[in-house]
């Protein structure tokens, strides 16, 4: 998976670790996620530990606490249909001889607007192949109901309504200030805000939040990270 990337002392050999997650799928609806360790032994990259993580799981986040890998995902909980994952929970693996090795998981609750809520992110790719520029900004912020950032130039604002699935959720009455800026940034504010207005949902892609949008029978993604990382 793009994006995504550890790197520590796991197993007490130098050099340091590098964690990674993996993608499989054999052509059908399902997609297959593994977290895999790899260090460099002699010269080569080996892979000391590979774990099967689940199908069609969201990666919220990931880290390195005590040499434990710690990932908080979106899973399929009890209830749950295969294509719609709602079930917040932290999972912890460690390095053993014979490969990882996973802990009891730390359940955090079902999916909702609070998950996202009350931190602002801040937009790296207008859509799944397209990074936005660099020395541009964007950002999002939800509270309360609430959406508000900066789009590029200018400050917007607008409301969210939540549907009837977890992470469904729509976002109105969408206005921004009047300052005009370079056209670099007008052209990406134009486009953040358009597709703002087309948000059917939101989840997450290798570690970073993402709005689903459609428009005209394509869907797309905005994708976000904390401003931090």
């Amino acid at each position: 998976m793009e994006d995504f990337y550890l790197r520590a002392d796991l197993d007490g050999e130098w050099p340091a670790e590098a964690v990674i997650t993996l993608w499989e799928t054999s052509g059908g609806s399902g997609v297959n996620s593994y977290l895999a360790v790899v260090a460099r032994r002699d010269g080569r990259a080996v892979n000391i530990g590979t774990a099967l993580i689940g199908d069609r799981v969201q990666l919220r986040a990931g880290r390195i606490v005590d040499e434990r890998i710690e990932l908080d995902l979106v899973q399929q909980g009890p209830n749950d249909a295969a294509c719609c994952p709602a079930e917040t929970v932290t999972r912890v693996w460690e390095v053993e001889e014979d490969g990882l090795q996973e802990a009891e998981p730390r359940n955090r609750g079902r999916l909702s607007l609070a998950t996202i809520e009350g931190q602002e992110w801040q937009l790296k790719r207008i859509s799944q192949d397209e990074a936005v520029p660099d020395g541009l900004n964007a950002t999002l912020v939800f509270i309360n109901d609430r959406v508000s950032g900066h789009a590029g130039c200018n400050s917007y604002f607008g409301t969210v309504t939540t549907g009837n699935k977890p992470g469904d959720i729509t976002l109105g009455h969408i206005g921004s200030t009047r300052m005009a800026c370079p056209p670099e940034a007008m052209e990406l504010e134009s486009r953040y805000l358009q597709a703002l207005s087309n948000v059917t949902g939101f989840g997450f892609l290798n570690g970073r939040m993402a709005l689903i949008w459609q428009q005209d029978g394509v869907v797309e993604t905005l994708r976000f990270t904390h401003p931090d990382e």
